[in-house]
């Protein structure tokens, strides 16, 4: 009998210490331990109930919130066991990769104003509202979040943002997104362009290109972007085939752009069974023509109207896309 017991203590001993989260980032370990029924950590709540200095599973699942004041934390790994989280405020932080995927209740994350290089957020049915702005972040998933409404990812280092997988997503705060060339937001709702902190204007974005939207809200939103934001140089269309092509400067040389009408291209490898496509800022193609065996050619658009117009190159299976900007 005492060898029975013992046994079961035994067991019991094992199974508490195997449910100890380990958190490699003692600063994030140390943040939540401060939580209490007084202060918003943890949603006032604290998490340490049994005062042993840890955290547990049974602790981390009690847990629907978290708010983190600013601070130093740089991992949040151990994030994945709070599989109840519906908020979580990380904001102002030094962190680095967050994955939140664990947490399949979670309907509003604040992560903006980290260092983050890498955010998983996929499949997440509930997920809602996010605001990842201020990070060196190269691209973010959206695709698989069916109840985004809305997304506050400006200072970004991304070249694209994605939302046409998103059937409810409705307002966009992306504004000094530097890199950003593409912006899709072709997903059968009808967005309502307003100039608030989330539908903006998209200011101090040089590179923008393209922005692409459903066939019935085309013209509010050339008439938003180009009249009352004074975004001209970007081209609105139907047409997300446009947007999906690269856009790189590394094979042609383009001189003088701007220009009176006449574009010297240069090619940096001779062209064979290329074709040449103008476009306007309505998406409607408005030139046209066929090249072999070129390294040099002149466009001559002396005949149109002043503005911005959209050159793409079809060669050897290869897109390239430029701004032309005619005087």
């Amino acid at each position: 009998m005492k060898k029975f017991i013992f046994l079961i203590v035994f067991l019991l001993s094992c199974y508490s210490n195997a449910q100890i989260i380990n958190f490699p980032d003692p600063v994030f370990k140390a943040v939540l331990l401060q939580s209490s029924t007084s202060n918003p950590i943890c949603g006032g709540i604290k998490i340490d109930a049994n005062d042993n200095g840890e955290i547990d599973i049974r602790e981390a699942e009690a847990i629907y919130t978290i708010s983190l004041p600013p601070g130093n934390v740089t991992d949040v790994t151990g994030i994945e066991y709070f599989v109840n989280l519906m908020y979580c405020g990380l904001s102002s932080n030094q962190i680095i990769h967050a994955d939140f995927t664990h947490s399949p209740n979670l309907q509003t994350l604040g992560v903006n104003n980290n260092q983050l290089q890498k955010l998983n957020v996929t499949g997440l049915t509930q997920f809602y509202f996010i605001n990842c702005g201020g990070n060196p972040l190269t691209s973010v998933n959206f695709s698989s979040l069916p109840a985004l409404d809305t997304c506050i990812c400006s200072y970004l280092d991304v070249t694209e943002l994605d939302f046409s997988n998103n059937p409810v997503f409705r307002r966009l705060a992306c504004n000094n997104n530097i890199n950003m060339v593409t912006v899709k937001i072709n997903n059968g709702y009808p967005h309502v362009a307003s100039n608030t902190i989330y539908n903006s204007c998209w200011d101090n974005t040089p590179n923008l290109t393209y922005v692409c939207v459903d066939s019935f809200e085309q013209a509010a939103m050339e008439d938003y972007l180009y009249n009352s934001c004074g975004l001209t140089n970007v081209i609105v269309t139907d047409n997300c085939a446009m947007s999906n092509e690269s856009f790189t400067t590394n094979n042609i040389t383009i001189a003088p752009n701007p220009s009176n009408g006449i574009f010297t291209l240069s090619f940096t490898t001779t062209l064979e069974n290329a074709t040449i496509e103008v476009y306007n800022l309505l998406g409607q193609k408005v030139y046209i023509s066929k090249l072999n065996n070129l390294d040099i050619y002149n466009l001559d658009l002396s005949g149109f109207t002043s503005g911005t117009y959209l050159l793409k190159i079809n060669s050897n299976k290869k897109i390239y896309n430029y701004k032309l900007f005619k005087k």
